[in-house]
Formats: structure tokens, sequence, C-alpha cells
């Protein structure tokens, strides 16, 4: 039944495009723009003259073209969350906030080795605790298990 749908949720599902295109005087723009669909995004590059949802616009992840070419609009709190905003965060430093930021996975990278590295002190620690003798002893008997040789020995 038509006249059950809820159209504000049915414009942000990004599954729900089917439906929609057959009754486009239905959908919602405010909430399309928390749609990621493909299908969404062009719907919403012709109509930027409808009322828009910057912040909704800002923070998804699929708008990015769109809030390239209309910057004016950009909400900045909720486009330091959009992970495919790199690009946009680094031509506009000076409007980052850095709350929101970072919540955002893309901004960080992992310098593995550079860990690696820093922990290298505590590697000759640990394996001294590890490998004590009466470590060995005590997890041999309790547990039938070799440390040394990472296995269980059945006929102990």
């Amino acid at each position: 039944n038509i006249n059950k749908i809820n159209w504000f949720n049915l414009s942000e599902n990004p599954n729900g495009f089917e439906i929609l295109k057959d009754y486009p005087e239905k959908i919602d723009f405010f909430y399309l723009c928390s749609n990621t669909s493909s299908e969404a995004i062009r719907l919403l590059r012709s109509n930027l003259d409808k009322p828009l949802n910057w912040s909704a616009l800002s923070e998804n992840p699929a708008a990015v073209s769109i809030l390239e070419e209309n910057t004016e609009n950009i909400d900045c709190e909720t486009l330091c969350e959009n992970p495919n905003a790199k690009n946009l965060l680094e031509q506009n430093k000076d409007k980052i906030d850095y709350r929101y930021l970072l919540t955002n996975p893309s901004v960080f990278e992992i310098d593995y080795q550079e860990i690696k590295r820093r922990k290298e002190h505590l590697t000759e620690g640990i394996m001294k605790k590890c490998y004590h003798p009466n470590r060995l002893v005590y997890y041999l008997e309790k547990f039938n298990y070799d440390i040394g040789d990472d296995e269980y020995i059945t006929d102990w």
C-alpha cells in the first residue's frame, strides 16, 4: 500500500530508489541528502535549487563531488566526519573542527614500523617473562602445554 510508505525514510534509504523513481513527487530532498546511492547523488546534483540538508550532504561519503562544486554550502563540522572528504579538508584546514575530525578514520595512518621501533625495548623483557623456566614448568604440569613448542603434550 503506497499510502503507508514513510517517504522521509525511503528517501534516505540507498535501496529505496526503485520505488522513489516511480513516485518522484514523493521524494523528500532534505532526507535524500543522506542517501549514498549513485542514483540519489545524480538526482541531487540536478536539483540543487531544492531545499537541501547541507549538513547531511556534507557527511555523505558519496556526495563529495557535489560538495567540491558547492563549497559555500558545506557544513564544516559534519564534513570533518566524512571519510571521503580528505582532499576537501586538506584544502580548507582553517575550517577543520578537530572534535569531529577525530571521529573520521580516514584521516589516520598507522605507522606500524614506528610502533614496532618504539616497542623493541619491551621484547626482551616480555620473552624473559613468558619463557621463564618456572612458567614453562607451570604450564606443562597444569595444562600439559609446552609454551616453548606451542603444543599440547599428550603423553606427559
